[in-house]
């Protein structure tokens, strides 16, 4: 099972978004804000599929989805 890792976005204008990807597609989607900043990226969640407009992002959080145990 690939690490995964959640996520938040905030975008221009207002709005957020959050959810779980695994480590591939988040370097990937990385790759993609920190490239021209045009176009679409697909990102792979837990809960469906985002395709965001890389020019629309105002800011991304990341933190390692860390395993827990207990109640």
């Amino acid at each position: 099972m690939a690490d995964q890792i959640r996520f938040e976005l905030g975008f221009l204008g207002g709005g957020a978004a959050a959810g779980t990807t695994d480590m591939t597609s988040w370097k990937e989607f990385e790759t993609a804000l920190t490239g021209t900043g045009e176009g679409v990226v697909t990102l792979p969640t837990d809960t469906g599929v985002l395709h965001l407009r890389v020019a629309q992002i105002a800011w991304a959080r990341s933190t390692p989805q860390l395993a827990r145990v207990g109640f």
